[in-house]
């Protein structure tokens, strides 16, 4: 084996270990960034609900007392999980 081939060769086997390497990042990465971006809508859909409902509460001058604002926010949580 000549100089040249051992250092393609070398330079080769070396390439596909960060190609390997890289691959596993960014799928780790993706993964990461779904789980995230799914956390980030959850809370947003969560407390939208949850300001929704107080607010229609406040608007309509619905509601009677803090009991009843805890009702509504925990109602429209719970639409908003299920």
């Amino acid at each position: 084996m000549s100089g040249n081939q051992f250092y393609s060769y070398r330079f080769a086997s070396f390439r596909k270990l960060i190609i390997v390497y890289f691959r596993s990042f960014i799928r780790e990465k993706m993964k990461q960034s779904k789980e995230i971006t799914g956390e980030i809508l959850g809370t947003f859909v969560l407390v939208l609900f949850g300001c929704g409902t107080v607010a229609v509460s406040v608007l309509f001058n619905a509601h009677q007392g803090l009991m009843q604002v805890a009702l509504a926010w925990g109602i429209g949580v719970t639409l908003a999980i299920y």
